[in-house]
């Protein structure tokens, strides 16, 4: 049999479905965890959604050694709703060369809340992160 010519598909290029994806869902920048209380996070998803991770990492002009502080992330105010990270310390936070990153506490919840709360507990003088959340678009 002769050469045909070139190998050729005719199958279509894989698409990732814009919905139903692994992306970021939720931030804040600039929290200051030199101060106790709630900070509203944007979340940027347009519908429903499962939180799969939380990433702090340290803002410019913070104290590079933010360990001691505390943050959880949650659906409502004062550690309220659904958590979406329990509150801990972030341990390990100690450079500005530094991101955290750690599994959502309740990965299998799907939530559409429009806002989160990041929760400061326990402080630390002249500490300021940025927070993000990452997980999975469930639109349906």
């Amino acid at each position: 049999m002769a050469n045909p010519g070139p190998a050729s598909s005719s199958f279509g290029n894989f698409v990732i479905d814009q919905q139903n994806a692994y992306r970021l869902v939720a931030f804040a920048k600039n929290v200051p965890v030199s101060a106790a209380g709630d900070v509203a996070m944007n979340v940027i998803t347009p519908s429903s959604w499962a939180a799969a991770t939380v990433v702090t990492v340290n803002s410019p002009n913070s104290t590079a050694n933010v360990a001691a502080a505390t943050v959880g992330v949650y659906t409502g105010t004062a550690q309220t709703g659904t958590t979406i990270l329990t509150t801990a310390a972030l341990t390990g936070q100690t450079t500005a060369a530094f991101a955290y990153v750690r599994a959502a506490t309740n990965p299998s919840v799907i939530t559409s809340t429009p806002v989160l709360y990041a929760n400061v507990g326990t402080t630390v003088a002249g500490g300021i992160v940025d927070i993000m959340v990452y997980g999975y678009d469930v639109q349906n």
